[in-house]
């Protein structure tokens, strides 16, 4: 009882102090549902028809083992995507919409996890003059959290695992920055981020594992070297905790992985690359498209979006030399986690992608789930941002309101777009679902809307969500006359 009253008051006290963000992230939530509603259609698409034609006979024959989620495919393990996959054919009959919403749900979460990783000090009163701009900071995150330039992972069943991975991002970065700020902390503690950060390398964060790592370890080192004259070896051990749970789970998770699939020479193209200046151009167009829809590229060209990415840039320039200048002020390391999350990940994207595919393959708006964590951190830090003299008060005071107003601007400019174009993209999904019912009659070429790796893996995949009543044919008669849903008789 008391621990329940204890628990009850604190909720209760942090809705006072947030009702603002609350009510922010409370519209913005709403506002994504009505978007999905209006968006989406219960159809699968892209790898999901892999999925459906080598796992849906296994998984209703009891042949499904942890080994074939294992499996590494073109470099990477896929476990979370296919435990969502699993749960969704077995309890929900496969129906695509319902990840999706639980990725609208999860994100949600998310928001209220970084409203309270910014209400770290509760006990301290924003001054009324003030607290504005914290709402301002505030209206920014939420609105890169449901960011509307990633629409294409928002509106497919790849929402549900996607928003988990962002969930846990910044779950494990919170973790590592409470431990990095008080290195007093029991052992037994760290071991249980140590392993919690392992699960999430073996089974969660997948090809991104290297950029959530890496971020972390940065920030570690930064804290361990600075204060070496200090500390010298004394807190060592929450070091070697934290590095050999990352370094077990990263042997687990890369010891016999297969399937890589990029340039036999992609060192060679990408040292090329950095001298030819096409990798700073893909960094730009990763950056700019974090903050404007794809179709400002169609429509105006590729310079907008990298001239949009090299202000981004800056602005990551500017926030990353305030954490390392003013560590002592900020009291944390995570924006600089989040921002060194986002670059880490450029890094990746650009050696395994930009290399073969080009570096305007980086403006695809499913990379916008990277980029977006980036944007979180420098919107933190800004919010931090303060001075001592008048001069330099009013620079930090313009700092603090025109970056989250330029972040704002471009997100209500994406988000105008997105919605604009959401009902051709219901329309497309509709016509999906009228070539599966189809596709007796379809030629494999008309199949490519599907996006699948080959058209036997669509036909292949039909037929079981016909044979196990999936998706679409949840409501199949039991003679298996699916023309009779729409009432037609033969």
């Amino acid at each position: 009882a008391v621990v329940y009253m204890r628990l009850r008051g604190d909720i209760n006290a942090f809705i006072r102090r947030n009702k603002a963000g609350l009510v922010i992230l409370t519209v913005f939530f709403l506002t994504d549902i009505v978007y999905l509603l209006n968006t989406t259609a219960n159809v699968p698409i892209m790898d999901y028809w892999r999925y459906g034609d080598e796992f849906l006979d296994e998984i209703y024959n009891g042949g499904i083992k942890f080994s074939t989620f294992w499996e590494s495919i073109n470099g990477q393990r896929a476990v979370l995507t296919y435990f969502l996959f699993l749960i969704n054919v077995k309890i929900f009959h496969w129906n695509t919409r319902v990840a999706v919403f639980f990725g609208a749900f999860v994100t949600g979460l998310t928001g209220l996890l970084l409203l309270k990783i910014m209400d770290a000090d509760p006990d301290s009163e924003v001054r009324r003059p003030d607290l504005w701009l914290k709402n301002l900071t505030i209206l920014g995150i939420i609105m890169v959290l449901f960011n509307y330039v990633q629409w294409e992972i928002k509106t497919i069943e790849f929402s549900a695992p996607f928003s988990v991975i962002t969930f846990f991002i910044v779950l494990n970065m919170w973790l590592a920055d409470r431990i990095l700020n008080n290195l007093e902390m029991e052992n037994e503690k760290v071991l249980w981020f140590a392993v919690l950060l392992g699960v999430c390398i073996c089974f969660i964060y997948s090809a991104f594992f290297p950029a959530v790592v890496g971020a972390i370890c940065i920030c570690g080192a930064i804290q361990f070297f600075s204060d070496y004259k200090k500390d010298k070896f004394r807190y060592i051990g929450k070091y070697l905790i934290t590095g050999s749970g990352i370094a077990g789970a990263a042997f687990i998770y890369l010891r016999g992985i297969t399937g890589v699939v990029s340039s036999d020479a992609n060192l060679t193209v990408f040292g090329q690359n950095i001298v030819n200046g096409e990798f700073a151009r893909g960094l730009a167009i990763y950056l700019g498209s974090s903050i404007l829809h794809t179709s400002f590229a169609e429509k105006l060209g590729f310079p907008i979006i990298i001239v949009t990415g090299s202000v981004v840039g800056i602005l990551y320039i500017l926030a990353i030399c305030y954490c390392m200048k003013y560590r002592a002020r900020m009291k944390s390391f995570f924006p600089l986690m989040l921002m060194l999350y986002t670059l880490l990940s450029a890094l990746l994207l650009l050696y395994g992608r930009g290399n073969v595919f080009g570096p305007e393959y980086l403006c695809s708006s499913r990379y916008a789930c990277q980029s977006r964590i980036g944007l979180t951190g420098i919107l933190l830090v800004f919010r931090e941002m303060m001075g001592e003299g008048k001069k330099v008060t009013r620079l930090s005071f313009l700092a603090k309101v025109l970056v989250p107003c330029f972040i704002i601007s471009g997100m209500i400019l994406s988000q105008m777009t997105e919605f604009r174009l959401s009902p051709f993209r219901r329309l497309t999904y509709d016509t999906m679902i009228e070539y599966i019912y189809d596709i007796d009659n379809k030629e494999d070429e008309d199949l490519s809307v599907f996006q699948a790796n080959t058209p036997s893996q669509v036909r292949n995949t039909i037929e079981s969500m016909k044979k196990y009543r999936l998706g679409i044919f949840y409501y199949l008669p039991a003679d298996g006359r699916y023309d009779q849903l729409y009432g037609e008789t033969e």
